[in-house]
């Protein structure tokens, strides 16, 4: 296997979080848990992750956050994190990142 450099590896990171976000941040996807969220009564929904990843610099979460801002959502990146996992052994680190929280106003 031939080794990389830093700088390929940090372009392999940027290109995994981009294609990564693009799937979690699809707007139609979006739309549809806000809609499941609103339909029982939540003024909130988590975009939750698998990966552990920050994607909140992403052209998709960019994207996702500026039209949801257009549509009257708030957009909120809050901290979160996994047990780090080796195979399937917890390591005992946390690896922390930001998920995304869709929030709007109920109508009184």
């Amino acid at each position: 296997m031939e080794m990389i450099d830093s700088y390929e590896a940090g372009v392999l990171t940027q290109e995994g979080r981009e294609g990564y976000a693009r799937s979690l941040f699809d707007p139609a996807k979006v739309m549809i848990r806000i809609k499941q969220a609103a339909s029982i009564g939540l003024s909130n929904v988590r975009i939750f992750q698998e990966v552990p990843a920050d994607l909140s610099e992403t052209a998709a979460a960019r994207n996702l956050v500026s039209r949801l801002q257009a549509l009257g959502y708030v957009a909120i990146w809050e901290e979160s994190a996994q047990r780090e996992k080796d195979g399937k052994r917890e390591t005992g680190r946390f690896l922390r990142y930001q998920e995304l929280i869709v929030a709007w106003g109920a109508v009184s």
